[in-house]
């Protein structure tokens, strides 16, 4: 039988997300290699390889071949934030209830997958004209480079929202601790017990008093002596159940947070280098293009990750069954 990995990487590779992010990573290669010659070089042992020439028409291949899979891609861009957007204008009217199941980070994801679906359908509609095929070329050489960079400015602005949106996740997640309850029952996860009390007219106020009057003064302190006497092992068991509730909520909190932030940092991380990539497009950014190849690289590896666990779920689910 075929080992776990083998298969996760069968279901990654035939998975197109995981198949467009093992194109991106090749991308993102040839990008090193040809920044960086001496790279090759190194490895062929010789001081001039042919394959430096081929990287150039290599590295437009594999982009366009990568197109193609994202072609509609857009369309799920756009569905999700027309999902995001009727799901909180279908939420309670209450401005309590509103306040807090709607954050500012929701209307930064409909921002995100809004920009998501202009830009990769600006992708989708120039990608004739990029076939090289006069016959079904549409806007023309100009046009077309002039979309795609309008592509590209969608592009960074849809990561800059999804940085933002991650970074208040970020604060929530730290902010929003576990509040234990007060009175009664304080950290031990018992209900506080109300007292009511229920006077119905003054007959029966007076009804009370004389009946109070009539009880002994030495029955009364005889009352009020046992009540005030504690029960020291039982108070001890009670605080000690208290410290102990406390802290497994702090340890259980602290968990779930470290592994939201994890998994929210790695996605700040990723989406923050991915911004390099359009911003040196554009021409906001000035930096060399080994270091756009490499920060593509790594944010392919951060960003195939979640496609990975999730291809290693189910090859484990298939295997179980």
């Amino acid at each position: 039988m075929t080992s776990f990995t083998f298969d996760q990487f069968v279901a990654f590779a035939s998975d197109s997300a995981g198949l467009e992010r093992i194109l991106r990573g090749l991308q993102a290669l040839t990008a090193i290699f040809s920044a960086y010659p001496s790279l090759v070089a190194l490895a062929l042992l010789d001081a001039d390889p042919p394959i430096l020439e081929a990287l150039g028409p290599l590295r437009g291949h594999l982009n366009l071949t990568r197109r193609f899979i994202r072609f509609f891609w857009f369309l799920n861009s756009f569905g999700t934030s027309y999902n995001l957007f009727t799901s909180i204008s279908s939420s309670p009217s209450s401005p309590a209830k509103k306040s807090q199941g709607v954050g500012l980070e929701a209307w930064l994801d409909i921002i995100k997958f809004t920009l998501l679906g202009l830009y990769g359908g600006l992708e989708s509609l120039t990608l004739p004209d990029l076939l090289g095929v006069p016959q079904i070329a549409y806007f023309g050489a100009e046009r077309t480079r002039a979309l795609n960079v309008e592509a590209q400015r969608f592009w960074l602005l849809a990561l800059a929202a999804g940085v933002f949106a991650n970074l208040t996740r970020v604060l929530k997640a730290f902010a929003y601790a576990p509040v234990p309850q007060h009175g009664h029952g304080y950290g031990t996860g018992e209900k506080p017990v109300e007292k009511k009390a229920v006077v119905e007219g003054g007959a029966e106020k007076e009804t009370a008093a004389a009946a109070a009057a009539l009880v002994p003064d030495e029955k009364k302190g005889d009352e009020g002596g046992e009540d005030e006497k504690l029960d020291w092992e039982a108070e001890r068991t009670r605080l000690r159940a208290i410290v102990m509730k406390r802290r497994e909520d702090r340890k259980r909190w602290r968990r779930e947070v470290a592994v939201k932030v994890k998994s929210l940092g790695r996605k700040i991380f990723s989406d923050s280098l991915d911004c390099l990539i359009p911003g040196v497009i554009l021409g906001w950014v000035n930096v060399q293009p080994g270091t756009v190849g490499i920060a593509m690289f790594i944010t392919t590896i951060l960003s195939s990750r979640d496609i990975w666990d999730r291809c290693g779920a189910t090859v484990s689910q298939r295997r179980s069954s």
